[in-house]
């Protein structure tokens, strides 16, 4: 990626790509591509780094709150996960709802163990905006 081509994003957004490159001890030109995207009805820029996706979070505040309205969804695999720490015994429903189970990965881990980060873990940028490697 060429210096030319991060003039394509606005003002802010510029100014975190090139914090998370100070942040990572990277050069403009380790870069494959960046793109807008959304991540969990977050806005974000997806960042491709040879085989590895970086994601900034543009504005962090919402992500508790959209990754639990996520886990609740039917559709999503945590119905499925509570179901089985049933059958497995590692969770008791009587003492432990559904809700509470997803409060409790909230509380404890945090949004970033929902989206999945290569080592559960974020760093914080300017602002209310976070970055983390997915794979």
């Amino acid at each position: 990626m060429e210096n030319s081509e991060i003039k394509e994003f606005d003002k802010d957004d510029q100014k975190l790509i090139n914090e998370f490159i100070k942040s990572e001890n990277l050069t403009i030109d380790e870069i494959d591509t960046i793109t807008e995207t959304e991540v969990y009805e977050c806005s974000a820029l997806e960042i491709q780094i040879g085989s590895q996706e970086w994601f900034i979070i543009l504005d962090d505040t919402n992500m508790d709150r959209n990754c639990l309205e996520f886990m609740k969804d039917e559709g999503s695999e945590y119905p499925y996960f509570y179901t089985e720490g049933i059958k497995s015994g590692d969770i008791d429903p009587v003492s432990t709802s559904f809700m509470d189970w997803i409060d409790q990965i909230i509380q404890y881990d945090g949004w970033i163990s929902v989206v999945g980060s290569y080592d559960g873990d974020y760093n914080e940028l300017t602002g209310n905006s976070v970055y983390f490697r997915r794979n």
